[in-house]
């Protein structure tokens, strides 16, 4: 997948439903269905490497909302057999 002239992939370390629906999907707020939601929410929730949030966060102009943070690594139980 290319992306469009001018625009950039961030990392994020946080997401929410709302982010995914109106700047990956280009869905508008106002339409976002609660099926859409739980939809992008089961998605996120099978996704390795996020986890869902336990309280509501901040998520910019989509305010408070319930969502998922990225799951940090633990560097070593990558390391096999104790050597790297």
């Amino acid at each position: 997948m290319k992306l469009p002239e001018g625009e950039v992939l961030m990392k994020r370390e946080k997401v929410c439903a709302m982010e995914i629906w109106v700047e990956c999907l280009n869905g508008e707020a106002k339409y976002m269905s609660r099926k859409d939601s739980m939809e992008i929410n089961a998605i996120l929730a099978s996704a390795t490497g996020w986890r869902r949030n336990k309280s509501k966060r901040r998520y910019g102009p989509h305010g408070i909302q319930r969502g998922f943070e990225r799951v940090q690594r633990d560097v070593d139980s990558m390391k096999l057999g104790g050597t790297m």
